[in-house]
């Protein structure tokens, strides 16, 4: 008897709350069904993004979202995640009281190891997962350089990052293509054999402007659209 006089309650309660949810709705409980990502990290995540591109052989490279730096000194291990503007995006550091305190030295391969774990998975909530590492010369043989790199890897961060994405058109002349200069020429032939009065009528015409069509300018407007022309009869 108590639980169906409950079940009551609870149906009559869920039809108040619905009717009064339907009385008291205004323009702004409807959702958009234009949604726009404003993410500025959307078009990196996809790979569409633009990258500094800088010259092919400057050192360190400047193609690149996001950058991961290793630093160490004889007291010290820091590493930093770089943003292609140049803004310090995370960092670790066993000058962190919350790094040093569960270390015994602050500049040995345990250390270089614990400030690669922290950095890797304050990435992950960053949401930050694929980067560059950039490489010093001297750190392929060292130990806290490698334990770095690994602790890195085994904390989910990708060490590479995909390639941009290309558009399939590019714009201007392909002077390798045979074909596409041979058009290019007729339309110069085309335009160098154009008599005065034919000029003038392309700008009129162009400009908006009336001007008598002739058959000079019919052959013109056919040449830039590429399109063949029928011969006169005349």
């Amino acid at each position: 008897m108590c639980r169906e006089r409950f079940n009551r309650g609870a149906v009559a309660c869920l039809v108040a709350c619905q009717k009064r949810a339907a009385s008291t709705s205004t323009d702004n409980d409807v959702v958009n069904p234009n949604f726009i990502n404003r993410n500025p990290r959307n078009l990196e995540r996809l790979a569409l993004a633009r990258k500094s591109k800088g010259w092919r052989y400057q050192y360190p490279t400047r193609e690149f979202y996001h950058r991961m730096v290793f630093e160490k000194t004889n007291r010290n291990i820091s590493a930093k995640v770089e943003h292609s503007s140049g803004r310090v995006v995370l960092s670790a550091s066993t000058k962190e009281a919350a790094v040093a305190q569960h270390l015994y030295s602050y500049s040995d391969v345990v250390a270089a190891k614990s400030v690669g774990q922290v950095l890797a998975q304050r990435c992950r909530e960053a949401g930050i997962t694929a980067m560059i590492l950039h490489e010093e010369e001297h750190d392929e043989k060292s130990q806290k350089y490698a334990a770095f790199r690994q602790a890195v890897e085994d904390g989910g961060i990708d060490l590479q990052e995909p390639e941009e994405v290309q558009p399939a058109y590019e714009p201007g002349i392909n002077y390798d293509d045979q074909e596409e200069m041979d058009d290019l020429q007729r339309r110069r032939d085309l335009v160098a054999n154009v008599s005065p009065l034919t000029r003038m009528a392309l700008e009129m015409r162009k400009n908006g402007k009336r001007g008598a069509p002739n058959r000079n300018t019919t052959i013109m407007e056919h040449a830039f659209k590429k399109t063949p022309v029928a011969a006169s009869s005349d």
